[in-house]
């Protein structure tokens, strides 16, 4: 099977060490030095079609403009048609919305030299960056807390639905998708406020 789907991992929640407490969570998690992701998405079936790239394993708060530059880069130059970003939530609105804005600029603006940590090949994609479905997503509980985890429901309505999904950049979280425009997290309630995008998916299963 043809893979046409890059999940770039760059810490955050989803793949911190366990919380104690869900309820409560930390202020700061503590990364895991291996993802989970790769594993987790073999066991629910979606990983054949996959790519994985564990490009950084750190809070969402800590990326800087640099890195952000690298990830834009990344995400165009792949030659994937579908791109996943799983991303701590605190950062993730503004960091989706950065990166919207950056695969709108010309292929002038891309630099010579390759993003540090990239593990996949630079050249001009398959798919130009206009025409990618990017995706952002977390969890709100690590996986490593096992079926307590929302990462798991966020993780399987990606993969079931994203080929019925408009070429662009969208978040996805508490099994919903959201526009970057407007988009915030609720650090009281623990969730996502702002636009649902109203696409219809396909729900296609992959397997």
């Amino acid at each position: 099977m043809k893979k046409d789907v890059l999940v770039i991992m760059t810490g955050g929640t989803i793949d911190a060490e366990p919380y104690t407490d869900p309820a409560h969570p930390p202020k700061r998690a503590t990364m895991l030095t291996h993802s989970m992701i790769p594993t987790t998405m073999e066991q629910m079936g979606f990983a054949q079609r996959c790519d994985f790239l564990p490009w950084r394993a750190k809070d969402s708060n800590d990326f800087t403009p640099e890195e952000m530059r690298d990830l834009a880069q990344i995400i165009r130059t792949s030659k994937a048609r579908y791109v996943i970003v799983t991303h701590g939530t605190d950062a993730m609105a503004d960091h989706s919305r950065d990166i919207m804005q950056r695969l709108q600029l010309p292929d002038s603006s891309l630099r010579s030299d390759h993003p540090s940590g990239a593990t996949v090949p630079f050249v001009r994609g398959e798919w130009p960056s206009r025409d990618k479905v990017v995706v952002f997503t977390g969890a709100m509980v690590p996986l490593a807390n096992g079926p307590r985890s929302d990462a798991y429901k966020n993780l399987h309505y990606i993969c079931e639905n994203m080929e019925g999904w408009k070429p662009g950049v969208r978040v996805v979280m508490h099994e919903k998708s959201f526009a970057p425009e407007g988009l915030k997290k609720n650090f009281a309630t623990y969730t996502f406020e702002g636009n649902e995008i109203p696409d219809k998916p396909r729900r296609e299963v992959w397997r």
